[in-house]
């Protein structure tokens, strides 16, 4: 912000009297059609008198905390000046189409943007677009107007894009953004909470706090029979709603507020008009709409165009993999021509909107550089298209690496890097064409770097923390110097820092391990060939996919600083380390492979103390069964010794694996289940084999990141029973489930059963054949019960008369069978259904869970505690929140998980009344957590499943 000449010299020689142009025109209030004001439309629908009555007021420590404005200290002094006018983007047009309120929001969300970055010159990349806006909340043609408040939603929500990726059109209403688009819009939101207020209409106070703040505000105002002097100044209006602007400045000087307004520069001073304090006061502005700060994400997409492909850009491959089909079934224009390698070739799809072609790379590349060419004649059709990276090949949750911009293109080759120079690590990417373009492309190329190198490892004094070392077999480059066989490469694994690794040959020798399934690796260590330490200098410790190493990732290089002859360690910077089978060290040119002593290590799994020992229950358990996974075969090849008979139910029997160390044995259970109790017994005559032996629950077969729940003493155990339960009463959720046996323990165990307490049978709702609550009752649980479960549940068809809700559940009542039919949905009892035209009318059934948490003996306004709704519950990559009698202010929440520790914690924003949020999952693995929002005023906690 700054202090400038508040009003331009130039004069309007032509007074504008807005009126006059009018005639005919019905009051907007009425009528959604848009009023034509001198050439221009208008389009703001008014909010009814009743809903602006519990539209959230202005929080000031809110809008003061989430303030656009960078520089506080000039913030301060513009605002005691007495004159404040905001760094405004340039005047536009909207000409004829009622999209009033898509232009002062789009200036609003440009101003607040422009002040986040620091008072750039504005550009249309600044420049929020209107049309984004607009075009999305309007219906009808294009003279209809839209309501401020959906344009709201629509910021906090989706946010907005810029002029340049969706301009402006007032022929065009209709056309809605593409992916691209939108991608580019949830980069800037509005309301860093995703939150809006509501200033005092007649406030000029509250106009000039503000302004102050660096807030731009949208107001909502009659234009109609509003009449301005020569120099754009208001002097009488009435008071009626059609039309939407951003007010920008207040001055003391001259008593007069500063308006932007959507006409044009002819129009007003420079397309600016002004509101004299009086008019304020009078109620000018009948709506004033700010939003809380812009949560803008400066960060860049992590792919940009580059000039050239550097001589390390290696291809990668894989299995092409998209949208079916192709235009006119053309089988020439399939997606496999994309990646054909003949530029004369193309991609042309069956539909033009929402396709896309991509790779599955067989496995996790490091992903540097994208080459590609579009289509000759139709170039343009690549424009705002989308390189997407995804964990699944349906991209579920695609992240976007680069928006091909809206220059124009030409039919040659354009080259996309990644910015961080380390790349990014995916399996799956794709291109996905923007709307109309039929997704035309005639050749991509994924390229890695021969070289590639990442920075997760550090150098480290020592390891933290309880370590194990991996061991497997050692691979690498063949021979020694002068064949001598005490320096091979086994000599680097052997134990022995007086051996080393000395090659045949100075360049391109490497050892390393083939751990044989992927490991987390946390730490390595190594200690170089004494005398000859400076080797070393430049080597890299790689990790890969393939034994070959054909696209390896550097974790490390080795500085070229002085090393001596003693053990360094280097640490992942990712807590659960870095998954890999094959990992190596590559030796510098002239480095002859030369290394004393490698060592490989992982972070030694988590303990914690969710299980407990105890007696034998007499509480009611539900066995749960699954299919059997572990180590394969057993000792001699005895039949009876699998790790089948660890789940056959008879203690008689025994897994007995094959080997001594590393063997495992337990159970898929096909989905997460609540896990209350184990119970095992050891084998008979081996029990201490089990000492040290850990159970543990894993999200994935391969038990990657396992977490030990319970820890087996080094205790005496007999030929018994044993029993442990988990300390959380409703368990701990896991769809796997393991025992691990110790080293030397040959994982025997005689029998594991896992258990779950059986749940209680929940009675929701009483159903009654007589009003009343008479005749025949039948009390059923949560579920959905067509005619047949009627009749044989003893209600019977068409003889409901009466029933009785249990606190938090919702019936349906369905008229016919298959709830189809007429649908009467209750959440009270009901002593009879003639009130509603019901009775003995039902055959069928649903009932549900209202889902409600409302905790706690807690005052506010209403008069009634806080409530949260979850939804979906279960839930998958994220949670809707739904709050209900909220007081207005901050609340903490946490997420908790089972063990009780803090994996979420932040801090929201929440109006007076209701308010919906989303609270993303995150890296959070699968599981039971529970949700605590509290603050002085509100408290309410309910639990979530996340699969």
């Amino acid at each position: 912000m700054k202090k400038m000449e508040f009003m331009s010299k130039r004069t309007i020689r032509l007074s504008i009297l807005i009126s006059y142009l009018l005639t005919g025109v019905s009051a907007f209030a009425q009528n959604s059609q848009t009023p034509i004001v001198n050439g221009h439309g208008t389009g703001a629908l008014p909010i009814p008198h009743e809903k602006m009555a519990t539209l959230p007021k202005v929080n000031w420590d809110t809008l003061a905390k989430y303030t656009p404005v960078t520089n506080r200290a000039m913030m301060k002094t513009t605002g005691a000046s007495g004159s404040v006018t905001l760094p405004t983007p340039p005047i536009m047009n909207q000409g004829a189409q009622g999209s009033c309120v898509g232009f002062g929001f789009a200036a609003l969300m440009s101003i607040m943007l422009d002040e986040a970055m620091g008072n750039v010159p504005y550009t249309n990349d600044i420049v929020r677009s209107p049309a984004y806006i607009y075009n999305q909340i309007h219906s009808g043609n294009c003279g209809t107007g839209s309501s401020v408040d959906a344009a709201v939603n629509l910021l906090g929500k989706d946010g907005v894009c810029s002029w340049n990726a969706m301009p402006y059109n007032q022929s065009d209403c209709a056309t809605q953004p593409n992916s691209a688009q939108n991608a580019l819009a949830a980069q800037c939101r509005g309301g860093v909470t995703g939150g809006n207020a509501w200033l005092t209409s007649s406030s000029l106070t509250d106009i000039k706090k503000a302004l102050d703040l660096g807030y731009p505000i949208a107001a909502t105002i009659d234009i109609s029979d509003a009449v301005f002097n020569g120099q754009g100044i208001l002097t009488s209006f009435k008071k009626n709603l059609d039309h939407c602007v951003c007010i920008v400045g207040y001055d003391d000087n001259t008593q007069l507020v500063k308006v932007q307004n959507s006409w044009g520069t002819w129009w007003g001073d420079n397309g600016f008009f002004y509101v004299p304090y009086t008019s304020v006061a009078d109620t000018f502005f009948l709506g004033l709409n700010v939003i809380y700060g812009v949560n803008y994400n400066s960060q860049p997409l992590p792919f940009a165009g580059i000039q050239t492909l550097p001589s390390t850009a290696a291809k990668l491959s894989g299995t092409v993999i998209g949208s079916s089909g192709s235009w006119n079934n053309n089988p020439g224009l399939v997606k496999e021509k994309g990646f054909d390698g003949d530029v004369n070739t193309y991609y042309d799809a069956a539909l033009p909107s929402g396709q896309w072609l991509g790779l599955d790379l067989g496995s996790t590349k490091n992903i540097r550089y994208i080459k590609f060419r579009p289509r000759q004649s139709y170039e343009n059709r690549m424009q705002a298209g989308l390189f997407q990276i995804s964990g699944d090949s349906s991209f579920t949750n695609p992240v976007t690496l680069y928006a091909v911009p809206f220059d124009t293109l030409q039919f040659k080759d354009y080259y996309v890097g990644s910015t961080n120079g380390n790349g990014v690590n995916a399996r799956y990417i794709r291109y996905i064409g923007s709307g109309g373009g039929a997704c035309n492309v005639a050749e991509i190329t994924i390229m890695t770097d021969a070289n590639a190198t990442s920075t997760s490892f550090v150098s480290t004094q020592t390891t933290s923390g309880s370590v194990a070392q991996l061991t497997g077999t050692v691979i690498g480059s063949t021979g020694s110097w002068n064949n001598n066989p005490n320096a091979t490469k086994a000599s680097a694994f052997d134990g022995n820092i007086n051996t080393f690794f000395d090659a045949p040959t100075g360049n391109g020798q490497w050892v390393g391990l083939d751990l044989s399934t992927a490991q987390n690796i946390s730490y390595i260590k190594f200690r170089p060939r004494q005398g000859y330490e400076d080797r070393m200098y430049g080597g890299k410790f790689q990790i890969s996919t393939d034994a070959a190493f054909t696209n390896p990732t550097t974790v490390y290089q080795i500085p070229n600083s002085p090393l001596s002859f003693q053990d360094y360690y280097i640490a992942s910077v990712d807590p659960n380390g870095v998954s890999a089978r094959y990992v190596r060290y590559l030796s510098p040119d002239v480095g002859f492979g030369n290394v004393a002593e490698i060592t490989v290590m992982s972070a030694a799994s988590s303990v914690n103390t969710s299980f407990v020992s105890t007696q034998a229950t007499n509480r009611i358990i539900t066995l749960l069964t699954g299919t059997v996974i572990g180590s394969a075969g057993s000792w001699n090849n005895n039949p009876y010794a699998t790790k089948s008979s660890a789940f056959d139910g008879n203690v008689n029997t025994f897994f007995d694996a094959p080997t001594g160390n590393g063997q495992w044995v337990g159970l898929d259970l096909s989905t997460t289940q609540n896990i209350s109790y184990i119970k095992f017994t050891p084998r008979q005559g081996y029990e201490d084999r089990m000492y040290g032996g850990k159970f543990q629950i894993s999200t994935d077969a391969a038990f990657t990141n396992p977490t030990t729940i319970y820890q087996i003493p080094n205790s005496p155990l007999s030929f018994q029973d044993y029993y442990i339960v988990s300390v959380d009463p409703n368990g701990v959720p896991a769809r796997y489930v393991r025992y691990m046996s110790p080293d030397g323990g040959f994982g025997n165990v005689a029998e594991i059963s896992v258990m779950s307490i059986a749940a209680t049978p929940v009675t929701a709702a009483i159903f009654y054949t007589d009003c009343n609550y008479g005749g025949t009752s039948v009390s059923l649980q949560p579920g959905s019960y067509n005619m047949s479960d009627l009749i044989a549940d003893g209600i019977g068809n068409d003889a409901l008369s009466s029933l009785k809700i249990m606190n938090g559940y919702t019936v349906t009542l369905y008229s016919d069978a298959d709830f189809s039919g007429v649908p009467l949905t209750l959440t009270l009892s009901n002593t009879c259904l003639l009130s509603y035209n019901f009775n003995d009318l039902t055959s069928s059934i649903k009932i549900s869970s209202l889902g409600t948490a409302a905790l706690g003996s807690i005052e506010n306004t209403a008069g009634a505690p806080l409530s949260m709704q979850l939804s979906p519950n279960p839930a998958f990559d994220k949670v809707q929140l739904h709050f209900d009698g909220a007081k207005a202010g901050e609340i903490s929440l946490q997420v908790l998980n089972l063990q009780g520790q803090t994996v979420i914690n932040k801090t929201l924003v929440l109006h007076e009344g209701s308010n919906d949020l989303t609270l993303e999952r995150g890296s959070l693995p699968a599981g039971m957590y529970i949700i605590k929002a509290a603050s002085d005023d509100n408290r309410a906690t309910a639990k979530v499943v996340f699969e």
